[in-house]
């Protein structure tokens, strides 16, 4: 009867156990990341009377996770992230490596992108042409980033020459009086190489059948070059002059491309036009992709990738083990962290504006928790009906 009352009170101490977990489970609801735990029984060891072994208990052999994938909200934040699918954001502070699925990130004032507590999202920063995927990842800063001016190189541009226009009589072209002297003109802007503006205007003047002369001014005053472009019986250009399309400003040389031209029985106008320089650029707006891809758009209108987050998973993620703050730490139990971009690897996509809910199913919980309570409750009139057969034992004595 005495092996009675110690069996009723070690499941009273795993009932009490695993509703502490129940209620650990219930009070992270709303965690972001958060998993839920469960307890895992187990038989204590059976004591052997002959042939018959008797149970002397049950206890809590082990808590695991629950690793299913949580509900995603979305959020007005653009560093609020999630992972759809496996895996675990990196981050790093002075005691080393930490690994988290709630991804409440924010930028510091250093520019680097943080968890609430400070430790800082690992990942690769990319380099022009998105090359510095290589070795382990570092920390994540997303300040100071900027696009360099670009020299104008090349200019693309296609007009249509009404085929229409007489031919040019009287004096030939005038640089100092262009508009009167020419048929047609188009404008554009091009950048040097510390990035600043200059307007640069083409004139075009028919000078023969199928044949028309191009004047290129840097500002409207100056004349920089000129050349001329052939088209033939069906509107279509055929060579220009010289053949390059080069205009020099200085030390500047710009290839000018006329590819596409025609000359054709319609008003004159410009159907395209483009050029490869711009100005400097600051930092104006961040966007992350489901690759994890952290792509800033700046000042000047272009944009570039800055940074691709890192993801780890483990051979067993139960085996991490809990830091407090949504933080696990690796253990001899996980194994070695698997570090890939995400989308790769089997790593999940990652979802920007984004939150990964708490997995507890609360009425799953409270059903655990009526079970628990009712487990309690027969393991205490266990232990109140042994003491009655202990008091009807010494009551013998009387």
């Amino acid at each position: 009867m005495l092996g009675c009352l110690s069996t009723g009170v070690s499941g009273l101490s795993a009932s009490n156990s695993d509703m502490s977990i129940i209620a650990n489970n219930i009070a992270n609801v709303n965690t972001p990341g958060y998993k839920a735990r469960r307890a895992e029984f187990a038989d204590l060891l059976s004591q052997q009377t002959g042939n018959m072994e008797i149970g002397t208990g049950v206890a809590i052999s082990n808590v695991s996770s629950v690793l299913s994938q949580g509900p995603l909200t979305a959020t007005s934040n653009i560093y609020d992230l999630a992972i759809d699918g496996a895996g675990f954001f990196v981050v790093k502070d002075d005691r080393g490596l930490f690994y988290t699925r709630a991804g409440q990130f924010h930028k510091d004032k250093e520019g680097k992108l943080v968890t609430p507590k400070g430790q800082v999202v690992q990942g690769w920063m990319l380099q022009e042409g998105g090359g510095g995927m290589v070795g382990s990842p570092s920390d994540i800063v997303i300040s100071n980033v900027s696009i360099p001016p670009k020299a104008t190189e090349n200019v693309t541009m296609s007009v249509n020459l009404d085929s229409n226009t007489p031919l040019s009589a009287g004096a030939a072209f005038d640089p100092q009086d262009p508009s009167s002297t020419s048929s047609y003109s188009t404008s554009l802007s091009f950048f040097d190489s510390l990035g600043n503006r200059h307007d640069l205007t083409f004139y075009f003047r028919k000078q023969a059948e199928n044949q028309w002369e191009w004047h290129a001014f840097e500002g409207g005053t100056s004349l920089e070059q000129s050349g001329t472009l052939s088209f033939t019986a069906e509107g279509v250009l055929d060579s220009t002059t010289p053949g390059t399309g080069k205009v020099t400003f200085g030390r500047q040389v710009i290839n000018v491309d006329f590819r596409g031209s025609t000359q054709f029985a319609a008003d004159s106008s410009t159907t395209a036009l483009s050029q490869d320089g711009y100005e400097a650029g600051s930092l104006s707006r961040i966007s992350i992709t489901r690759e994890g891809i952290i792509q800033g758009t700046f000042t000047n209108g272009y944009s570039k990738d800055i940074a691709r987050i890192a993801l780890a998973d483990f051979n067993n993620p139960d085996g991490l083990v809990h830091m407090g703050n949504n933080l696990y730490q690796a253990s001899a139990e996980s194994g070695q962290p698997i570090i890939n971009p995400p989308g790769t690897g089997g790593m999940g996509n990652i979802a920007a504006y984004s939150l990964e809910n708490s997995n507890v199913d609360l009425a799953a919980e409270f059903v655990k928790m009526i079970v628990t309570q009712r487990a309690f409750q027969a393991n205490a009139r266990t232990i109140t009906t042994a003491d009655q057969l202990l008091a009807e034992l010494v009551s013998l004595k009387r």
